[in-house]
This record gives structure tokens, C-alpha cells and sequence, in this order.
């Protein structure tokens, strides 16, 4: 076996699953490269070293020992949601007439590769209960079941994630259709039965179980992203089963210059003072902070704009809602037009509600898209006690559509509403703390007017600067979806020649800061034969090695690896 060569992963989702399609919003978020495969593949196992089957599915007799004979020629196989049949290959008995609508989940041994540092127990949704028979115990949940497990099988791998991530993901990070108020928690930290439809009534988090008070704050809040802890698990299982193989992983951060993490900054502007403009603007520039400013109508005169464009800021929509909270397409167009010829600048990408509106559950991202909008920072909360991860991520995800397919706007959530008023500073370091964990990317939403409140001041300030000490790249959120379209969109063509092995990449659009690991002992890596200066990492309970480089538009970029050099003798 080559000692270069990149594992093929093929995923293979659930056809009668709503929620599969979610496992391929995770794998391509996560920046690893794989094949999509259909049923007829698995008479062509041999063309893929680890096989992901995901989402409640089930296989026939036949392709169940076509799985079970290429698993035990030391195939890697990864299932999630459902065995698919494969009890006794993943060595796990199903537990009859249950099954799991909301679970926790927690590892057996906190130390073990696949549980994620930093994290605690997780919420999860849908899936199978199920007992281990010949499988190691990974994780349990709260029931007393199995929830992961790992088995070897020949000289292959099982490994078994019986909570469902596609559900999870959809239920949590989605939220409920917001059709009218929703039911908050009883302490007075929010109040949800305000005749408001905003998007925290749609939370699906439990207000009693899945919140905690950091530290010294005054309010209990969101503190863990449930679906990006669970996400990572079942990430960590596939980079498992792929070494299993004998084979390295290669994946592309979804951050540029290797950065932990991103933070960003967005402002609703629902007054038009030019003056609470410019003190904000000075806010910002203390810190070394950018912003998007999301403005509303009839908005500012024009040499606002200008200043906003030459402080390579971003300017966006906030667009009001009918009077009865639903968003009308032909008004946004109205709008977006209107304001794209006073800032007479690029496409306004970024775009959310006044006051955190929201309306049903994607009727939004549809008028959005229609409009040429292609960043939604809508989801969040804007109260002491929705505030942190009430959406149970810190990362942008493309939301899917019934038929399966991700719509082309990009959701980046937000976890901090006016830091200093709503959220306070023990709260504020505990959601950095946990995004920076999980690699996320923080936002931070302010109003026009923060700049007038010293404590939004000076906990905006506060906030800039613990991002940068946690090596979250300051970013906008237009950056953000530029940078994660393009890095979705690279087309890799592996090749093997003699001893030398690696990849042709090509690229949309030119990438500045394109960041690879490649799982595995220290490897020497070229680009175009140009040696790449690299470094060694931990991620995902793995070795790997780091390089960051810029990818030119169009133009196909050949990465060879190779033996990393042995260092000189002292």
C-alpha cells in the first residue's frame, strides 16, 4: 500500500430520508473530499476504501455481504442513524419497539479520540437504540444505550453513530416554523409570548435541560453548539475509519491562513444618524474591528456610504417585514434596488430582519435568493436568555431544500447580541471560549446606536480583542461565503505516479490563503514542484500536516506529496 495515497470516501445517503442530505452538508463544510455514490456502487466496492452510509436506510441480502466481504479486506465503514441492516458487522443489536426522539449523549472514556476536547454532552435527535454485542462502547446515552461504537472486522473497521447527525442538524440548526409565538423559559430571562415573531421562537433546544450559567453571569444561556459537537464526532469516526485503510485524509479548513476560527461583526441600523455612524466606526477602529452595517429604509445620505466603502466595511440589507411578519419578494426587490444604486458598490450579499425577525421556516431564504442575496444573518437570539448557540452551531451552513439540494444563500448564525446590555462579559467569554473550540465562527450583532452606551463600548471592544488572542481571523460576512463557495468548489483529480503521489486542484475563483492537512505521519508537500512550508498539527484526535498557499482562479495546481525531510543532527 502506497504510503501516500489518499483514502476514497464514498457516501451514500438514505433515499427515503429527508434529514440524509444533511451528511453532505457536513462532509462538505468539513472540506473532505468525496464521492457521492448511489446503490449500484456498492457492487463496485473496491473502488472505495471507506464507505459512509447515512440517515435510516436499509440494505438487501445481497449487499449486505458484498459490504461484509469488502469490510473484512479491510474496508473502513462509518454508518449513522441506522445500522442498515449491519447488526452483527458492526457488532451492535438493535434495541425492538424503541426508538429515540431527543437523546443526550456523552463519551464512555472523555479521553477517546472520537469525543471532541472541550465539549460536553450532547443533544441529539432521531436514530436507533441499540446495545453493543462484539462492538467497543464509544459513547452511551443518557437511557443507558449505545450511541458509538467501534469494531474491528477482518482487517477492516466498523464504526457506528446510532444518534441520526442529518436530523439533529436539520432540527436544531433549522429551529421550528415560526407560525406564532413560541414557548420560553420561566425564569425571566426571556420572554417568547411577546406577539413577536422572531426567529428564537422557533428554538428547539430545551430551556430547562440544554442551557447553563457561565461563571458570574446574571443569566443562563446557550452554552454548547450542539450540532457542531455531534458534527465533529461523527467527522472524527470517518478520519478514523480512513486510517484504518492504511490511508490519509485530505481536507481544506474551512478558514484562510489556518486561523482557529472567524469572528465577525454585524450592526442594524434602524436609525439614520451619521453621527452614531462615525462613533461606532471609531469603536471598531480602536479595536481593529470591521463591520457589516445592515441598513434599513430610507437609509443615510450618500457620503455615509462612501465612508462605510472606504473603511472596506460591508453594507447590506435590513429589510421590515409586512405588518403581519412575513417577508414580501416583491418589496425586498424594491428595496435592494433602491439601496444598490445609492452605494453604488458590489452585490449587497448579507441581509436579515429588524429585531430578529422571522417568518415560517425557509419562506425567507427564498425571497432572499430571489433578490441576488447570498448571506442570511438571521439566526440568533436577542435576549439575556437566547443568547450563546440557541440554533446549537457556530457555523455557516447552507440550509437544504425539500427536494435535498442546499440553496445557494448561506446561513451564519449569531451568538452575541449587544455584549455590555443583553449579554454580559462572563457570558461573552464562555461563547468565544466554545467557538473557538469548536472552530466556529463568532457574531456579534450591535444596533446603530451601541456607540452612545459606554458598556456596548466597551464590551464591543473587548469582544474584538479576545477573538484576536483566540486566532479567530476578523472576517465579513461576505468574505466569509466567498471563501466558503470557492473552497466547496474545488475539483480535485487524485493521481499516483511510481512512488510520487498527490492531486490536481483547480479552483472557480482565486483562493488567497487556502489552507490543507493531510492526515497522517509528517509528509513533505509541493506545489507546482515548489517545496511548501508546513507544520504539524492536532485536529480531530489525529496527527497531521499543515500548509497554507494561494490558489489562482481557473488555473490547476498540481500538489504532490512526498518523505518530509529528516531534521539535521545537533
Amino acid at each position: 500500500m502506497h504510503e501516500h495515497e489518499f483514502a476514497r470516501i464514498g457516501l451514500l445517503l438514505a433515499s427515503e430520508d429527508p434529514h440524509a442530505p444533511y451528511f453532505r452538508e457536513a462532509l462538505e463544510h468539513a472540506g473532505i473530499p468525496f464521492d457521492r455514490l448511489d446503490f449500484g456502487a456498492l457492487e463496485r466496492l473496491n473502488e472505495v476504501d471507506v464507505l459512509l452510509l447515512c440517515g435510516s436506510g436499509d440494505l438487501s441480502a445481497t449487499q449486505r455481504q458484498s459490504v461484509h466481504s469488502w469490510l473484512r479486506l479491510g474496508g473502513g465503514l462509518v454508518c449513522c442513524g441506522s445500522t442498515w441492516g449491519l447488526d452483527a458487522d458492526l457488532g451492535v443489536s438493535l434495541v425492538p419497539d424503541r426508538s429515540p426522539s431527543r437523546e443526550l449523549v456523552f463519551p464512555v472514556v472523555a479521553s477517546d479520540r472520537s469525543w471532541p476536547g472541550q465539549a460536553g454532552p450532547v443533544r441529539a435527535f432521531g436514530g436507533v437504540y441499540a446495545r453493543p454485542t462484539d462492538a467497543k462502547p464509544v459513547a452511551q446515552t443518557a437511557s443507558g444505550t449505545l450511541a458509538a461504537s467501534r469494531r474491528r472486522m477482518g482487517k477492516g473497521a466498523a464504526l457506528f453513530l446510532a444518534v441520526h447527525l442529518g436530523q439533529t442538524m436539520s432540527f436544531v440548526q433549522m429551529g421550528r416554523s415560526v407560525e406564532s409565538d413560541g414557548i420560553g423559559p420561566n425564569d425571566g430571562s426571556a420572554t417568547l409570548n411577546d406577539h413577536r415573531l422572531r426567529a428564537e421562537d422557533g428554538i428547539v433546544l430545551d430551556f430547562a435541560d440544554d442551557r447553563s450559567q457561565p461563571g458570574e453571569s446574571a443569566h443562563p444561556i446557550f452554552t454548547s453548539p450542539h450540532a457542531d459537537i455531534l458534527r465533529e464526532v461523527w467527522i472524527r469516526l470517518v478520519i478514523e475509519a480512513a486510517e484504518t485503510t492504511g490511508r490519509r485524509v485530505a481536507m481544506f479548513w474551512p478558514w484562510p491562513n489556518a486561523a482557529e476560527g472567524a469572528a465577525c461583526i454585524s450592526i442594524d441600523c434602524e436609525e439614520f444618524n451619521p453621527a452614531n455612524v462615525m462613533s461606532l466606526h471609531n469603536v471598531l477602529a480602536m479595536g481593529g474591528g470591521s463591520a457589516a452595517w445592515l441598513v434599513g429604509q430610507p437609509g443615510y445620505p450618500l457620503d455615509v456610504y462612501r465612508s462605510i466603502r472606504k473603511w472596506e466595511h460591508e453594507v447590506g440589507i435590513l429589510f421590515a417585514p409586512n405588518e403581519d411578519g412575513s417577508p414580501c419578494e416583491e418589496k425586498l426587490k424594491v428595496q435592494h434596488v433602491a439601496m444598490s444604486r445609492v452605494v453604488s458598490g458590489p452585490v449587497l450579499s448579507s441581509i436579515r430582519m429588524p429585531d430578529g425577525a422571522w417568518f415560517r421556516l425557509d419562506r425567507f431564504y427564498e425571497i432572499a435568493e430571489a433578490t441576488g442575496s447570498r448571506v442570511s444573518l438571521c439566526k440568533g437570539g436577542r435576549q439575556p436568555g437566547t443568547s450563546g448557540f440557541c440554533f446549537g452551531t457556530c457555523h455557516p451552513f447552507h440550509p437544504l431544500r425539500a427536494d435535498g439540494e442546499a440553496r445557494r444563500i448561506l446561513e451564519i448564525p449569531y451568538q452575541i447580541y449587544m455584549p455590555g446590555h443583553i449579554v454580559d462579559e462572563p457570558a461573552v467569554e464562555a461563547i468565544m471560549l466554545q467557538t473557538a473550540a469548536r472552530n466556529g465562527c463568532l457574531q456579534t450583532v450591535v444596533a446603530s446606536p451601541a456607540a452612545q452606551d459606554s458598556r456596548v463600548s466597551l464590551a464591543l471592544r473587548r469582544t474584538i480583542a479576545i477573538a484576536k488572542q483566540a486566532h479567530l481571523e476578523s472576517m465579513l460576512p461576505g468574505e466569509i461565503a466567498r471563501f466558503e463557495r470557492v473552497r466547496r468548489s474545488l475539483r480535485i483529480r487524485p493521481w499516483r505516479e511510481g512512488v510520487a503521489s498527490g492531486f490536481n486542484l483547480i479552483g472557480n475563483e482565486a483562493l488567497e490563503g487556502l489552507t490543507l492537512l493531510v492526515s497522517g505521519p509528517p509528509v513533505a508537500v509541493h506545489a507546482d514542484g515548489k517545496a511548501l512550508k508546513t507544520r504539524a498539527q492536532h485536529r480531530f484526535g489525529t496527527e497531521w500536516t499543515e500548509v497554507v498557499f494561494d490558489l489562482s482562479a481557473k488555473a490547476q495546481l498540481g500538489i504532490m506529496l512526498g518523505p518530509a525531510p529528516v531534521a539535521a543532527a545537533a
